[in-house]
């Protein structure tokens, strides 16, 4: 199916064109932020202070009381680590919330859903330091965890398809060698997630959109940029069959210069910026479409008759 456009958040780094980054992992630094939004810069700076060292009290008597490993100090170690990240101190964060994953594993278990949201946290402050491949590292032990630690839900549904975003992020910022099997990833990614969903929700689910909606948008590399999809055409006009369904505004915002569509046994333009055609079948039809794409002429097709033996 061919879907919008999403709207990611870009990433700060030294390339002049940065590409996108999970709104799920710079949120973690949103949502902190949040708590001091409309104060007044000295109010925001005493409250953050306090809130410091209300946490290091707080880790320090669980140390006290129970020592090193006690219950309760992931928690509190997570906590003060989001109020450093909100003054950007993300070097002081990153050392404690290494020490919480190592807390909750010890705690809890190798692969305990306790250590996610230290994870996260420790992810988005190496994107905040422009350490990418620090954060590809963790994204995919934190994907390890997920897989273990999660059964079929939503949750698992939403950390599939945050994956997801994460390798396409990774093949925008060229990380490790093998950078084609990023987009794979991807694409395996996304289709767990949209099993998942049809398994809970069935085939006609709106939160089937959700993975849909995360097939990569062309680069403006100066290359021609095809794409391919599978579904019913709806432009208004006629019945409306048992499908996935492809919509004009969801063609138009792909950013694609020519889309084959499959499902349709007839040779057929339904739109024309961006072209896209279906084919057809030529067992059916007798006929195949004849593509050319030309610098100055744009995207042609033609229907090429075969003949019969």
């Amino acid at each position: 199916m061919i879907c919008g456009k999403s709207h990611p958040v870009p990433l700060p780094g030294p390339e002049k064109h940065s590409p996108p980054l999970l709104v799920l992992l710079l949120a973690l630094l949103a949502c902190s932020q949040a708590l001091w939004a409309g104060q007044e810069p000295m109010e925001q700076a005493r409250n953050l202070a306090e809130q410091e060292l209300a946490y290091r009290e707080a880790i320090d008597a669980i140390e006290s009381d129970y020592g090193a490993y006690g219950d309760g100090l992931s928690e509190q170690i997570l906590g003060l680590g989001h109020v450093l990240q909100s003054q950007g101190r993300h070097q002081e964060a990153l050392a404690l919330l290494k020490r919480g994953v190592h807390l909750a594993r010890i705690n809890d278990g190798l692969y305990s859903p306790q250590q996610l949201p230290l994870l996260q946290a420790e992810i988005a402050s190496h994107i905040a330091l422009g350490q990418y491949d620090d954060a590809d590292e963790r994204q995919h032990y934190m994907y390890r965890v997920q897989v273990r630690s999660m059964g079929q839900g939503e949750l698992r549904a939403q950390a599939l398809m945050q994956q997801a975003q994460w390798q396409y992020n990774a093949y925008q910022l060229r990380l490790g060698q093998a950078r084609f099997s990023r987009l794979m990833s991807m694409w395996d990614l996304y289709r767990l997630a949209l099993n998942d969903i049809i398994d809970r929700k069935g085939e006609d689910s709106p939160e089937l959109l959700l993975p849909l909606e995360g097939m990569p948008q062309p680069e403006q590399n100066g290359r021609w940029h095809i794409a391919v999809g599978h579904g019913f055409y709806v432009d208004g006009d006629g019945p409306v069959f048992p499908s996935y369904h492809i919509y004009p505004e969801e063609v138009v915002n792909s950013g694609w210069d020519y889309i084959a569509l499959g499902h349709l046994p007839i040779f057929r333009g339904v739109c024309f910026e961006p072209v896209t055609y279906y084919c057809g079948s030529p067992v059916m039809s007798d006929s195949v479409a004849l593509v050319e794409l030309d610098e100055e002429a744009g995207v042609q097709v033609n229907r090429g008759m075969l003949e019969r033996k």
